[in-house]
């Protein structure tokens, strides 16, 4: 008694190695492509935003930030 039919299997085969290297391919470069344009987006809010950035801004940012865990200890 034969369940799989090995020649039926074989000769459809080389039909989906070729199928899967294709496809493997195509969601290789979607991939990389996608990896790309949030590698730019991060470079281009990074360099953006360093602008609007100031070391008064951050450090009053920080005493504000104290200043309110004291008053939760206490």
């Amino acid at each position: 008694m034969r369940y799989i039919d090995h020649d039926a299997v074989e000769k459809n085969m080389s039909s989906r190695l070729n199928k899967n290297s294709i496809f493997k391919w195509i969601f290789f470069a979607a991939t990389t492509f996608g990896l790309l344009v949030l590698a730019v987006l991060l470079y281009r809010i990074l360099t953006q935003g360093f602008g609007y950035l100031s070391l008064d801004f951050l450090q009053i940012l920080h005493q504000e930030n104290l200043k309110l865990q004291e008053l939760k200890l206490l």
